[in-house]
C-alpha cells in the first residue's frame, strides 16, 4: 500500500522511510506542505499520510484540513504526529480531519498499530468501492459492449435535454441500427453476431467527441446523444459513425463478416420541441426512410418535411 511520508526532520527522514518499508508500505517523501498537499490530491495519491504538524510553508494541520475539504475526494488515511502531548491539542488535530495524532518522539510499535488499523480501513474501502463500481455497472452497462445501456442512455439524453434548453443549445440525436443483422446471425451464428456487436460497439466509440454519448439500445440497435450540435456539424459524426462502421468486415474467429448501419438523425431546440421521446420518434422515422431507401446511409428528420422538425 502507498504511502506519503511528510517531514522536515532529518532524523525522521533518514530512518523511517527503511522501517515503513520492512512493514510492507511504499513509502513516498516530501519535506514540506506544498508538496504534501500536491501530492495528496493527485489521481494516484497514496491512500495514508504519515504527516509532521511542523511543516515548511504549510503546517500539517492545515494539510489536513484541505484535504478534508474536498467533497468528492477518496477517503485518506491521515496521521499527524507532533510535539504537543496536551490532550485538547490532539483533540484539536482530529477536529481538523486527522485520524490519529502521534507524539513525537514517536513510540514505532504505535506508529505500527495505528497504520495497521489504516490499512485494513482502506482495504475495507476499496472492497467497497469495487463492489460499488460492480453494482453500478450492472445497473448501467450493457455486458456484451460495455456500451450504456438503454437505461443509462435515457437517463442521459434526459440530463442533456435539461442542460442544453437551460443554455440554449441544440441537442442531437441518433438512432443506429445495424444492416441485416439478423442474417448475420444466420449465416455466422449468434458468437459472430455477439463479435460484430462489440467490435461496432469501439468503432462507434472512436468515432465520437468526448463530449458526447452512444449507448446499446436494445439487439443491434445504438442511440448517440451529442449534445450542443445540429445541421451540418451532426451529420458529419452521424456520418462518420457510419463510415467507420463500414470501413471492413468484423473478423470473427477467421470469418470475415460484412457490416454496415444506417442512421436516424434529429435535433431538438428547446422545450417548443416537445418531449425527447419526441426527438426519438423524429429519429426513428429517419432511421426507417434511410432502410426503405437501400441501407448503409444517414438520412435527416429535417429533409423529410417533417412539420415536427425544425429546418437547419
Amino acid at each position: 500500500m502507498k504511502l506519503l511520508l511528510a517531514t522536515h526532520d532529518p532524523t525522521l527522514l533518514d530512518s523511517l522511510p527503511l522501517k515503513l518499508n520492512s512493514w510492507g508500505y511504499h513509502v513516498n517523501c516530501v519535506d514540506n506542505g506544498a508538496d504534501a498537499l500536491h501530492a495528496l490530491q493527485r489521481d494516484t495519491s497514496p491512500d495514508m499520510a504519515v504527516i509532521d504538524a511542523d511543516l515548511p510553508g504549510l503546517e500539517g494541520a492545515e494539510v489536513i484540513r484541505r484535504l478534508r475539504r474536498r467533497v468528492d475526494a477518496p477517503y485518506q488515511y491521515l496521521v499527524l504526529m507532533g510535539q504537543s502531548h496536551d490532550a485538547e491539542d490532539r483533540l484539536i488535530s482530529l477536529d481538523m480531519g486527522a485520524d490519529v495524532f502521534l507524539p513525537k518522539p514517536m513510540d514505532l510499535i504505535e506508529l505500527r498499530v495505528q497504520l495497521h488499523v489504516g490499512r485494513r480501513i482502506m482495504e475495507h474501502q476499496l472492497r467497497q468501492r469495487i463492489l460499488q463500481e460492480m453494482l453500478w455497472n450492472q445497473a448501467n452497462r450493457d455486458p456484451l459492449t460495455s456500451l450504456p445501456n438503454r437505461r443509462a442512455i435515457l437517463k442521459n439524453l434526459e440530463r442533456n435535454v435539461a442542460a442544453c434548453a437551460q443554455r440554449d443549445q441544440p441537442l442531437g440525436l441518433l438512432m443506429i441500427d445495424l444492416d441485416h443483422f439478423k442474417g448475420i446471425n444466420d449465416s455466422f451464428g449468434h458468437d459472430g453476431g455477439d463479435a460484430v456487436l462489440r467490435e461496432v460497439a469501439e468503432r462507434m466509440q472512436s468515432s465520437i467527441r468526448t463530449t458526447d454519448l452512444v449507448g446499446r439500445f436494445g439487439g443491434e440497435e445504438f442511440m448517440a446523444v451529442i449534445p450542443n450540435c445540429a445541421g451540418e456539424e451532426l451529420l458529419r459524426i452521424a456520418e462518420r459513425i457510419r463510415a467507420q462502421v463500414n470501413r471492413s468486415p468484423v473478423n470473427a474467429d477467421s470469418m470475415l463478416i460484412p457490416v454496415s448501419c444506417s442512421i436516424g438523425v434529429a435535433v431538438r431546440w428547446g422545450e417548443s420541441d416537445g418531449e425527447a421521446s419526441e426527438t426519438m420518434q423524429r429519429a426513428d422515422r429517419a432511421l426507417y426512410v434511410a432502410k426503405e431507401m437501400g441501407r448503409n446511409r444517414v438520412v435527416s428528420a429535417w429533409t423529410l418535411h417533417d412539420p415536427a422538425q425544425h429546418v437547419v
